[in-house]
């Protein structure tokens, strides 16, 4: 299984098949576990990487990534809504 790359924003930069669904924070756990819980970040500010630390139970580090591999990750676009 490829692992899931965290990232704060749902701008796909490249040709491809996506698909956006939204989850609630208590459903990522699961989300992550069906994928096998392996993440790469791609959060590049502190104060956002902190609080999905303390949101999702496991750190989330710091990591300005650029993915050149899209075809090799599942994505989890974490934003706020306004709900």
């Amino acid at each position: 299984m490829y692992p899931v790359a965290l990232l704060n924003t749902p701008i796909m930069t490249t040709e491809g098949l996506y698909s956006l669904t939204p989850f609630k924070i208590h459903e990522i756990g699961n989300f992550l576990a069906d994928r096998g819980g392996e993440t790469i970040s791609a959060i590049g500010h502190e104060g956002t990487a902190q609080v999905l630390t303390e949101l999702l139970g496991f750190e989330v580090k710091v990591n300005r990534l650029i993915l050149y591999s899209f075809f090799l990750y599942s994505f989890a676009v974490l934003y706020r809504t306004t709900e």
